[in-house]
């Protein structure tokens, strides 16, 4: 198994448990590495075959527009005109 100090730099690694209210503590590593304070907001995404991601809820834009182009993608006829 590798260590913490074998991950690259701005890179994070670590197991993590779910509480009894379904909450999870995000490391102070991680919090530091991306600015995260108390009150900041994330966008959770989740795929049954790629798992669980949390990023910033200031991408929710970028993300957003990327679902829509996959979405005309694939259902061409229901795609806004």
């Amino acid at each position: 198994m590798c260590g913490q100090s074998d991950i690259p730099t701005g890179k994070y690694m670590s197991t993590i448990k779910i509480g009894p209210k379904g909450q999870i503590v995000i490391p102070k590593e991680v919090r530091q590495l991306y600015h995260l304070q108390p009150g900041d907001s994330l966008l959770l995404l989740a795929d049954r075959s790629q798992g669980i991601a949390l990023v910033p809820q200031s991408r929710y834009e970028e993300i957003a527009a990327l679902f829509s182009k996959a979405f005309s993608l694939v259902f061409p006829e229901e795609a806004p005109s």
